[in-house]
C-alpha cells in the first residue's frame, strides 16, 4: 500500500513539473491573442501553440483574471510559489548567501517549511517527492530485470558515504570564490524542472541538463547501484544533516524477530541500510520499500515522540515564513523561480543583487548580474564594469505586469547622464533586459525607468538607486562558512555512528 501511494505521488510530481510550464506558456499566448482569439492563434501560432491556447481559453476564460490565476502557481522544486506562498530548497538560500554575502529575508523565509519537515520527517523529500529518485527507481528495476533475463552482471561499486558531504562542502565553498551557486548545475531534480520548462517554451532541451541526467542514469545502471543518492547527491547530504534526529523512523516491532538469514529489506533499501536490524539513521529516505518488502510485516513507521508536541513550533515557523514571504516586494512572477531574475543566460543562479523602486501604483524590481566572481578573473576580462539588468515592472493596484515600451537611463551623482536606451521592449514574457557599461565602480548612480502606460495621462518615471558592487572572495565568510559546514558534517557523522553502535549492541 505504501509503495502504491508513493508511486501515485511520483506521478503527481511529474504532472506538476509539466503542468506549470504548460499553464505559464498558455497564459503568455492568452495575453498575446486575447480572449476568443482562436482565428489569430491559428494563423500566428504553431499547431502546439494553437491547441494549448484553445485548451487554456476553454478552461479558464470564465475567470475574470485567468492570467493572474495561472501566475499564482509557478516554479519547480528548486523554488516555487503557490498562491503567494514561496518555498525554496535550503541550498538555494545557502548558495545565495555565500555567493552574494547578503541575507535575503524572503529567501530565508521560503526555506523554513522544508527545514521543519526535514527535522520532523527526515529525508522524506528524497523518498517521496524527488523526481530524480523516481527515475532512478525505474532504472534500478530495469537493472535487476536486465541482469535476471540476460544473465549479465553489472558493476555495483561502493563508495564512501561521506563523499556526498564532500560534494556539499565543495559547492558551498565555491560559492563565495566564484560568486555563483553551483548547486542548480549539480542537482538533477533542478535540471529536470528546467528541461521541462525549456521543452515547453523553446521546443528544445538544454545540453548541460540533459547530459547531467543521462550521466547519472548510466552511472546508476552500469557502475553503482543507486550510487548517486547513496554517495554523491549534495541535496541528500543537506537533508541528512537537517534530519540527524528525526521524529519519524522505521523500526521493527518490539518482540518480533526476522526470519533466519532474511535480509530482503536491506537488499531492497535504496540507501543500503539495515531496517530489520533497526539500523537506519539520518540516511533513511522514508520511502517505505523495506516495509512493503518485509515478508513478515514486522517493520513500520513510528514517531519516536508525540508529533503533536512539535505542532506549535511547526505552526509558528509556517506563520513566520508566510508573513515574511507575503511582506516581500520581490515578485516571483516568472516560471523559473524566486525571486525574479533573468534566466536566458544566467539561470539557475540566484541574482547577485536586487534593487527596487516605486512611483504611485507602479513598482519596479531590478536584478543586476555583475559577472564578478573571483576578483582576479573579473578584472582580467574585457568589460569588467559591465552590468546586465533584468527589470520587471508591476502595477500594484491591478497586479498586472507592464509590457509596453520603456526608456532606460543611468545618471551619476543625480544629474550626469552616463547611459541611455530608448524604446526597449520585453525580451521574455514581461522581463526587460539591458546591459550597461559603467564608467567607474564607485559613485552614486540612479537608474531612471520611463514607462508609458495606456491608462496614464503621461509617462511615469521610476527612479531606482543603484550601487555598483565590486568584490573579491570574502575569506572571512569562507572561513566561518567552512567551520559551520565541518561542524554540521561532524555532528551528522557522530550521531550516525552512535546510533549504529547502539542499535548493533542492542
Amino acid at each position: 500500500m505504501i509503495r502504491r501511494y508513493r508511486k501515485l505521488t511520483h506521478i503527481a510530481v511529474f504532472v506538476f513539473l509539466v503542468f506549470v510550464p504548460l499553464m505559464s506558456y498558455a497564459a503568455v499566448l492568452y495575453q498575446v491573442f486575447g480572449k476568443g482569439g482562436y482565428h489569430i492563434a491559428e494563423l500566428s501560432g504553431t499547431f502546439f501553440e494553437n491547441k494549448l491556447y484553445q485548451a487554456y481559453a476553454a478552461l479558464l476564460s470564465g475567470f475574470s483574471e485567468p492570467v493572474i490565476l495561472t501566475d499564482s502557481i509557478k516554479g519547480s522544486f528548486w523554488s516555487f510559489t503557490i498562491f503567494g506562498y514561496k518555498v525554496s530548497d535550503p541550498l538555494a538560500f545557502l548558495g545565495h548567501l555565500l555567493a552574494s554575502g547578503t541575507l535575503f529575508m524572503p529567501l530565508l523565509a521560503s526555506i523554513l517549511l522544508p527545514v521543519i519537515l526535514a527535522l520532523i520527517l527526515g529525508r522524506v523529500f528524497c523518498g517521496w517527492l524527488c523526481p530524480m529518485n523516481a527515475i532512478l527507481e525505474l532504472v534500478d528495476d530495469l537493472r535487476g530485470w536486465f541482469q535476471k533475463y540476460f544473465y549479465f552482471s553489472l558493476f555495483s561499486i561502493s563508495f564512501k558515504g561521506r563523499n556526498k558531504y564532500i560534494v556539499l562542502a565543495a559547492g558551498l565553498l565555491l560559492a563565495p570564490l566564484t560568486g555563483i551557486s553551483i548547486f542548480p548545475l549539480l542537482l538533477p531534480y533542478v535540471a529536470i524542472g528546467r528541461e521541462f520548462f525549456s521543452l515547453v517554451f523553446y521546443g528544445a532541451t538544454t545540453t548541460i541538463g540533459l547530459l547531467l541526467i543521462t550521466a547519472i542514469i548510466l552511472f546508476d545502471f552500469m557502475i553503482s547501484r543507486r550510487g548517486w543518492c547513496r554517495y554523491f547527491c549534495p541535496g541528500g547530504a543537506m537533508l541528512s544533516i537537517l534530519s540527524f534526529r528525526p521524529l519519524l523512523k522505521v523500526e521493527r516491532n518490539s518482540g518480533s524477530a526476522c526470519n533466519d538469514g532474511c535480509n530482503q529489506c536491506g537488499e531492497r533499501c535504496p540507501m543500503a541500510l539495515s531496517p530489520g536490524s533497526n539500523i537506519t539513521g539520518p540516511e533513511c529516505m522514508k520511502c517505505g520499500e523495506c516495509i512493503s518488502t518485509c515478508p513478515r510485516g514486522i517493520l513500520r513507521f513510528r514517531f519516536t515522540s508525540r508529533p503533536a508536541a512539535a505542532l506549535p513550533l511547526v505552526l509558528f515557523f509556517i506563520l513566520l515564513s508566510t508573513l515574511l514571504s507575503y511582506g516581500s516586494s520581490a515578485h516571483a512572477h516568472h516560471i523559473r523561480g524566486f525571486p525574479h531574475y533573468g534566466y536566458a543566460e544566467n539561470y539557475p543562479q540566484i541574482p547577485t543583487a536586487q534593487y527596487g523602486g516605486a512611483t504611485g501604483d507602479w513598482d519596479a524590481t531590478m536584478v543586476a548580474f555583475f559577472f564578478d566572481g573571483a576578483e582576479e578573473l573579473r578584472m582580467s576580462s574585457d568589460t569588467p564594469n559591465d552590468v546586465q539588468f533584468f527589470i520587471h515592472i508591476l502595477n500594484m493596484k491591478t497586479n498586472q505586469s507592464y509590457m509596453g515600451r520603456m526608456n532606460f537611463a543611468v545618471k551619476e551623482d543625480g544629474d550626469t547622464l552616463v547611459g541611455q536606451l530608448e524604446g526597449i521592449t520585453p525580451l521574455e514574457e514581461s522581463a526587460y533586459r539591458v546591459r550597461q557599461t559603467f564608467p567607474r565602480v564607485s559613485g552614486n548612480y540612479t537608474i531612471s525607468l520611463r514607462i508609458f502606460p495606456e491608462d496614464a495621462s503621461g509617462p511615469v518615471v521610476i527612479n531606482v538607486p543603484f550601487e555598483f558592487l565590486r568584490k573579491g572572495p570574502n575569506y572571512r565568510l569562507i572561513s566561518v562558512g567552512a567551520g559551520i559546514i565541518l561542524c554540521l558534517i561532524g555532528m551528522a557523522l557522530y550521531h550516525k555512528k552512535k546510533a549504529i553502535s547502539q542499535q548493533t549492541s542492542g
